[in-house]
């Protein structure tokens, strides 16, 4: 019995792998039998069990096993670039890809020990010198790194690989992922080192001595993104050894395929390759310790030091006995994970330095952070434990701390969702623990002393497997495994230099960062551009789409002829190895819009075809990446797309097109919604994150759809009812939606959109017609948004008379919506409820939208709406002549607008006769001066002959500058200058402005100016004269905050009956004076005029809101806003009507006012009376003017005066208590009023008129039917 006892510690790794009990039982039988059948029996089973533990256990063969061989039996996959990009989100994809596959059944224990054990093989080495020929694979595992994973694989995380889906994975996926898992160090040189060595820094410093003689050793420390950032650090890294012995020096230390122990081979890399670690956000990670430590924590043991010691290959040396530290019980947690790599530096690295102090961490660099296939380290000594080992075995060790209690938490926790909670900003299931707080993480989860007994006791297993130079005593193994444990206590802290949590919540924030991406993309690639070149550009945008399954997905295409380069796929992993530099040269270069088109047609009708077949509700955004080269579109290609784009918009409305174009991207403006949002430039050799980022963020902002699945791609439905999909969000990300005008126009009762949460979860639910992106504490005129809390009720928007004021499809806006799952409160711990396959994370929320009687309606009644339109605009021109005023114009009174903030809606009508050498210099001056910018003034660029746009809106001067050049200024319509044409034009800008005013209940609060450049030979022909006078005159009545000035060529009086005031709005435009000169007194003219405050009425003038409307406004110390409300807004009786200012800031205000003086201010110029101007001086109290009684002695609102009004922020304010931080400041030091206005008219000289044009169009239509 006493020899049982003794063997039962000889198969303690089979209890592990197999079923203890029977074990136990079969060696009772073996050793002490009561019978010779019996110990036959006993014989043939453990026989068996050893035949199947050797199997299962192949990886930790000396020797490449079989598995892996296919990827090391040919030179493909020696050539990194066919292999997967080495960064954390391939490597989830490929779990997810796995975790996915048709009958996998196996959990987080099972798939992360599988992994090991089918993928992992640390320290595999390439004999130099040596051929592959039949039966000889030059490699081998004779690596340091071996026998530790040796011992972790037959010993401590025991298992197989037995039930894992080889059949799942392509070959450059299974190959992949072993690159990815198996650690080890490539010393050989390469022949790039002067190249990339040099970039690493300290190259010379580092250099292999050709003497016996020893130099100071300074390693680098740290970890940087990629080569070309090293030299950047080189000077923070000089100072970041840590060893403080003066025994310590350089030593010659290389490791070979064959040899453990030192090199004085010279023909070592000086920047050897690391293996078997990926890129992350928050420093290179070895990922085969990370998925070791995992697996330690789902299935932890300790055994006993002496139990292991027992089980050694090697026995000990003469005269060695069992260390002290015998009794001490090896984790498996520690040996997988820090205590392995610390007892590889006490074993390998100490006993060759003569030092006492161990030498930590070597940093790296990646040749690239979107393609990342080689990781350089700055140093060819000490590489036992490198920085990339050092994160993922803190990783490893923290995850495996809190997996148990985490499992607790999401019993159906996988493990792709793990990694993406650990390294995400988030953190694992809301806690504190990711990435981003491993350095903060390391002294709770890795206290010194039990790192130090455990390594010290691992050390002691190492020491039987490891063949060493040297030999070692268990003292000297535990004093060595002490001063590595205290080299990394002092090394984490001090240069693992990593992004902190703190770093990253600092950086600046956009709505894009709190979205999840989901989306269809379609990439039309034009294959002219070299693949080295492009291929980070697109992979930067394509890995941060959230491509997964259950997510996004891409398909990439040619841009010549539509061919299918990448078929539709939810795995990035399909994009890299489908397209590649090979792939790349087979497909036609180009870029043809026309065949784009005709393909996007297709597969997008296709897609909404399948959608109806699924009565799916969608969930996703439709977007067409366009990457052209630098073609330039022929005429009958650019009419055909026109049209064809016409076309798309109707049938397919949630279409969204995107340019990131070579050369300039403006060629494309005609085929995108919004030139200013849509168009980007790629220009080969600009850094890759600040070419691409802005385009990703665009198509993340992009907002998923939600359709009626009953439609199809024919627009067509029999059948009515309720369809519903399930959406998910992680607490404090925020979906954001858009549902057509083309499922909810005309009338229809019972139509809703609706959200339900499950599980009693708290959702917060926004809606609106105009904002994009609604969100809780958003910053917007009351009205535009609503936000309502969902919990155990249901969210419903009532879509039944959502078109009802709109004649067309393409005028009524679509609704935008937003879900946003709540954030736990403080101290409640976060809920955990996602148990589908579709959940990308165990903390994601479900909820349900439902849609109810959606229609299906196309575009078509478009040109109804048009002809209407047409017959109003020809009555109007013939009306025009019955109305007959005189113009009336202020006169400036004095140069006071160099403290004025420019705010205006400037729209210039350019004469193209005008050479564009000329005249751009002109404009730009004009331009570049008024505060062009989000939240600021806006531009747009018209030709003077028929009013076709040459610049869109822009409140971005580079977008306007993008849009008008020297080529669009050529290939613009007919030079020439209609001023019928332009009149009309104006009208329609002006009331498309006001209609989106009045929508958005905004008081205007800008200027509006439209500005004239005739050439010096334009002129109005005499039998326009009177129509434009006429005209000109219904649209002050009209439109009395419109001004017109003229920048004109040639002599300026042929103008002067077509302005207000021709001594101030009419300027000259000589090319022979300086620009400055000649343009200062325009762009004086255009910061003179007042900003108008107008009744966010309808555009029809028969439109009455009658309501309190307030705005902040911003105003730097010691500027002054001037304001002028028209009489139309008070002309009629009205009761309780006023407008007031109230201060926000700590700042006094001084408001004037004054009905004559167009600029009153105090202590100004102006010789005007005093009861011209009144001024009052406010600080904490609230102004407020009585418009009431106003117009009281006027016959008409023309001839009733309007107020002007100022508001002055005080120079001596105390500009400390100054803080501007909305996103309309334009500086920090602005101060902030509130301007409040109630019961505004919308009194309107053209009243009669329109009530004749009613009349008149009765006529018209009864005339009409006779016909």
């Amino acid at each position: 019995m006493q020899t049982c006892k003794h063997f039962s510690i000889a198969i303690f790794h089979y209890r592990k792998t197999f079923n203890e009990r029977l074990v136990s039982e079969i060696l009772t039988m073996f050793y002490c039998p009561p019978s010779l059948t019996q110990a036959a029996l006993s014989v043939f089973v453990v026989l068996y069990l050893t035949a199947l533990h050797t199997q299962a256990q192949e990886n930790a063969q000396l020797q490449i096993p079989p598995s892996l061989v296919e990827c090391y039996n040919d030179s493909h996959f020696m050539n990194r670039d066919n292999r997967l990009p080495a960064n954390i989100e391939t490597f989830i994809n490929l779990i997810e890809k796995i975790e996915n596959s048709y009958g996998f059944n196996q959990d987080i224990r099972q798939l992360a020990v599988s992994l090991l054990h089918r993928f992992r093989q640390d320290g595999i080495q390439r004999a130099p010198g040596v051929m592959r020929t039949v039966g000889v694979l030059p490699f081998s595992p004779t690596g340091f790194q071996f026998p530790k994973f040796r011992i972790l694989l037959s010993r401590l995380i025991p298992g197989d690989a037995m039930r894992f889906p080889n059949d799942t994975l392509t070959r450059e996926e299974r190959c992949s992922l072993h690159f990815m898992l198996s650690g080890s160090v490539d010393m050989q040189m390469r022949g790039d080192e002067h190249q990339v060595c040099n970039k690493l820094a300290q190259y010379r410093a580092q250099r292999l001595p050709r003497s016996v003689q020893h130099k100071s050793k300074h390693n680098l420390v740290g970890d940087v993104e990629t080569i070309d950032n090293f030299e950047l650090n080189d000077s923070k890294r000089k100072t970041s050894h840590i060893r403080t012995n003066a025994k310590d020096q350089e030593y010659d230390f290389g490791w070979t395929e064959t040899d453990f122990g030192v090199s004085h081979d010279n023909d070592i890399s000086h920047c050897p390759v690391e293996n078997g670690v990926i890129h992350t956000d928050w420093g290179t990670v070895a990922t085969g310790t990370l998925v070791a430590g995992i697996a330690a924590g789902l299935q932890p043991q300790t055994v006993q030091l002496k139990t292991l010691l027992a089980l050694a290959s090697r026995r000990p040396g003469l005269g060695q006995n069992l260390p002290q530290t015998a009794t001490v019980n090896v984790d498996n947690r520690w040996a997988a994970t820090l205590a392995g790599d610390l007892a590889e530096v006490a074993l390998v690295q100490m006993p060759m330095t003569g030092s006492d102090t161990a030498s930590i961490g070597a940093d790296g660099a990646w040749n690239s952070t979107v393609m990342p296939r080689w990781y350089f380290l700055s140093q060819r000594h000490n590489v036992e434990m490198t920085d990339a080992e050092i994160r993922g075995g803190l990783d490893g060790l923290i995850i495996a701390m809190n997996i148990a209690n985490w499992r607790t938490q999401a019993s159906n926790l996988k493990l792709s969702q793990l990694l993406r909670m650990y390294y995400s900003m988030d953190g694992v299931l809301g806690s504190n623990i990711m990435a981003c707080n491993r350095k903060e993480n390391f002294p709770i989860y890795a206290p010194l002393n039990v790192m130090t007994a455990q390594t010290s006791a691992f050390a002691q297993v190492l020491d039987r497997e490891i063949q060493l130079k040297v030999t070692l005593t268990p003292e000297a193994i535990a004093h060595f495994s002490t001063e590595a444990s205290n080299s990394l206590t002092s090394y984490i802290p001090q240069y693992l230099n990593d992004i902190s949590c703190s770093v990253s919540s600092a950086l600046p924030q956009d709505i894009s960062d709190s979205i999840t991406t989901m989306t269809n993309i379609y990439v039309y690639l034009d294959m002219s551009w070299p693949y080295e070149d492009v291929v980070d550009y697109v992979n930067y945008v394509l890995k941060d789409l959230n491509i997964n399954a259950y997510a996004s997905s891409i398909t990439l295409l040619a841009a010549a002829d539509g061919s299918i380069v990448v078929n539709t796929t939810n795995f990035l992993s399909d994009v890299f190895q489908m397209w590649n530099a090979s792939t790349h040269r087979q497909f036609s270069p180009g870029f043809n819009l026309p065949e784009s088109l005709r393909s996007l047609e297709k597969l997008t009708k296709s897609y909404m075809q399948e959608e109806k077949t699924n009565s799916s509700v969608s969930g996703f955004s439709m977007i067409a990446l366009m990457m052209p080269y630098m073609v330039t579109l022929t005429d009958a290609d650019s009419n055909y797309a026109t049209t064809q784009l016409q076309y798309m918009s109707e049938q397919i409305p949630d279409l969204y097109f995107i340019y990131y174009a070579g050369g300039m991207s403006n060629r494309f403006a005609a085929f995108v919604k919004n030139p200013a949002q849509d168009l980007y430039t790629l220009n080969i050799g600009t850094d890759v994150a600040s070419s691409a980022d802005p385009v990703l963020r665009r198509i993340k902002k992009i907002p998923r759809r939600i359709i009626n699945p009953r439609c199809g791609s024919d627009w067509y439905t029999s059948t009515w009812g309720t369809d519903q999909m399930s959406q998910y969000a992680r607490p404090g990300v925020i979906n954001f939606y858009r549902l057509a005008p083309n499922y909810f126009y005309g009338s229809n009762t019972g139509r809703f959109v609706k959200i339900q949460g499950q599980n009693y979860l708290e959702f917060i639910a926004c809606t609106s017609r105009w904002v994009r992106w609604p969100q809780q504490n958003l910053t917007n005129p009351e009205g535009e948004q609503s936000c309502r809390t969902v919990q155990s009720n249901t969210f419903t928007y009532d879509l039944t008379d959502a078109c009802k004021d709109y004649p067309t499809i393409h005028q009524c806006p679509p609704l935008y919506l937003s879900v946003q799952a709540a954030e736990a409160k403080s101290g409640k711990a976060q809920t955990v409820s996602c148990t589908e396959a579709a959940c990308q994370t165990p903390d994601q929320v479900r909820y349900v939208i439902a849609v109810e009687s959606l229609g299906c309606f196309s575009d078509g009644k478009r040109l109804v709406g048009n002809f209407f339109m047409s017959i109003v605009i020809s009555i109007l021109r013939q009306v025009l002549a019955l109305m007959d005023r005189r113009l009336n114009c202020l006169k400036p009174s004095g140069d006071i607008f160099t403290r004025t903030s420019t705010l205006t809606d400037l729209y210039i009508f350019l004469d193209t006769s005008w050479s564009y050498r000329i005249v751009e210099d002109y404009v730009n001056y004009v331009v570049q001066r008024i505060n062009i910018r989000p939240y600021g003034s806006s531009v747009t660029l018209l030709t003077a002959s028929d009013a076709s746009l040459l610049a869109n809106q822009s409140y971005n001067i580079i977008d306007f500058f993008k849009q008008w050049n020297f080529d669009t200024h050529i290939q613009a319509a007919k030079p020439g200058f209609s001023l019928p044409t332009i009149l009309s034009k104006a009208m329609e800008l002006t009331d498309d402005l006001f209609e989106i005013e009045s929508k958005r209940n905004s008081l205007g609060l800008r200027s509006l100016i439209m500005l004239l450049m005739p050439s010096p030979l334009a002129y109005v022909n005499e039998h326009d004269f009177d129509y434009c006078q006429r005209y000109l005159d219904f649209l002050y009545r009209t439109k009395p905050d419109m001004n017109f000035i003229y920048y004109s060529g040639g002599v300026l009086v042929r103008f002067k009956s077509y302005v207000k005031d021709p001594r101030n709005d009419l300027f000259l435009l000589d090319p022979e004076r300086d620009v400055e000169v000649s343009s200062s007194p325009v762009l004086q003219r255009i910061k003179s005029e007042p900003r108008r405050i107008t009744n966010s009425c309808s555009m029809h003038p028969n439109g009455s809101r009658h309501h309190q409307q307030h705005v902040k406004q911003y105003l730097p110390l010691d500027f002054v806003t001037f304001y002028k409300i028209a009489a139309n807004n008070f002309f009629s009786p009205g009761y309780m009507r006023y407008i007031k200012i109230k201060a926000f800031s700590r700042t006094a205000f001084v408001i004037c006012i004054s009905r004559r003086n167009s600029w009153p201010y105090r202590n100004s110029s102006s010789t005007s009376p005093s009861t011209e101007q009144e001024c009052l001086q406010i600080s904490n109290n609230v102004f407020s003017y009585d418009l009431t009684d106003l117009c009281l002695n006027y016959q008409t609102a023309h001839e009733c005066p309007p107020l002007f009004l100022s508001v002055q922020a005080q120079a001596f304010a105390d500009s400390s208590q100054v803080m501007c931080e909305e996103e309309e400041c334009f500086s920090p030091q602005q101060t902030q009023f509130l301007l409040i206005t109630n019961n505004l008219d919308c009194s309107n000289q053209g009243q009669q008129l329109f009530k004749s044009i009613e009349v008149i169009l009765v006529i018209i239509f009864l005339n009409f039917i006779k016909l």
